[in-house]
């Protein structure tokens, strides 16, 4: 969503949130990685290896990262399907630079493309780059498929690594998930992708520049690295910070006053909170990249914006129903983790679900 859309200044309950997407490409110069044949995939069996998994009051949780504290089931992938959905609509597509990601992703003869996400998820972003760029279904290489250089086309491969990835939806053949811990490094993947992406993954990482630099590591010289993280700050429909409620008599918000608790535990455990801010910092200061680009996105929670055009005030309120939806939900992810911290106040909880319940709603239909 563009900054420069006008909210509707007599709505007293609107919200908003930020993304920001960011994108670099890779300096030509500033590598020489090869490739390697070492990898970490593996099939995964829950009789065999539950232990990839805990519960913690009643959510199942990845086992091996202690820092990233969402939930790993069914509830928490269902609210990144709606999550998947406001990236797509906001952003305006999959990617960010759709120019410069499609020239790269032509098929050549004989060379293998790929793309990596690190901290797939759901799976849901993966999925739809391998299912976008299938194989070589490109309308001028189609004449090729009757000449013998056929044999040279390489298809597209997609791999998608995660602490616990979505294990029960069918990926695409061109498209594969692995359990895989991208703070522990990813020398097997070194110079071997095209397009390296990454969204929402702040939580797991303590070393966001560090994370950085291995993504960056894992580019074949040329290639594009694309990052979109969020920021646990709501923002009123004068895009000013809003306040955190901080007793029933003061003025604010109790879901900024939750977020704001939920900043600072996960903060105090060493995730990279701040990622959604620095983000084009930290590129910029990245001496293998160029070309350097960010923007800031904010995102209604709630379907009260309108814009200037009756299919874009539909695409806005369609956005923040969403969103509404998934805030509720993601209140949900959160509370176990404040729960082990001792951080949890039930006036919190029902402040914050009060206030999405109380948000406009999409029309119905």
């Amino acid at each position: 969503m563009q900054a420069d859309l006008s909210p509707d200044s007599n709505d007293t309950s609107s919200e908003v949130d930020t993304i920001s997407d960011y994108g670099a490409s890779m300096d030509i110069s500033s590598m020489d990685g090869g490739e390697s044949s070492t990898g970490s995939v593996f099939s995964f069996d829950m009789r065999r290896d539950g232990d990839l998994f805990l519960k913690v009051h009643g959510r199942m949780f990845n086992a091996q990262n202690p820092l990233y504290t969402l939930p790993a089931d069914e509830i928490e992938w269902g609210r990144l399907d709606k999550q998947h959905r406001v990236h797509l609509l906001a952003l305006g597509g999959l990617y960010q630079a759709p120019e410069t990601v499609t020239q790269i992703l032509i098929p050549e003869f004989g060379v293998d493309k790929r793309i990596l996400d690190c901290g797939a998820g759901g799976g849901n972003w993966a999925i739809a780059m391998a299912e976008e760029f299938p194989h070589v279904e490109v309308p001028d290489l189609i004449p090729l498929l009757h000449s013998s250089k056929i044999d040279w086309i390489v298809p597209l491969k997609v791999i998608g690594v995660d602490l616990a990835p979505r294990t029960g939806r069918p990926p695409p053949p061109n498209c594969r998930f692995e359990f895989d811990d991208v703070t522990l490094g990813l020398p097997h993947y070194h110079g071997q992708f095209d397009v390296v992406h990454a969204q929402s993954s702040a939580n797991g990482i303590r070393d966001f520049p560090q994370f950085i630099h291995e993504m960056v590591q894992c580019l074949k010289p040329g290639g594009i690295l694309l990052i979109v993280e969020g920021d646990l700050q709501l923002y009123g429909e004068d895009f000013e910070p809003m306040e955190a409620k901080f007793s029933p008599e003061s003025s604010g918000s109790w879901m900024n006053r939750l977020l704001f608790e939920t900043y600072s535990c996960a903060k105090f455990r060493g995730s990279a909170m701040d990622a959604g801010r620095f983000l084009l910092t930290w590129l910029q200061q990245n001496q293998e990249l160029e070309n350097e680009q960010g923007r800031k996105i904010f995102t209604p929670i709630g379907p009260w914006l309108r814009g200037d055009t009756e299919a874009e005030t539909g695409r806005l309120m369609f956005i923040g129903e969403l969103m509404r939806q998934n805030s509720k939900e993601f209140v949900r992810g959160w509370k176990p983790m404040l729960l082990e911290e001792g951080s949890l106040k039930t006036q919190w909880i029902g402040g914050s679900k009060a206030q999405m319940k109380n948000l406009p709603r999409f029309p119905s239909t």
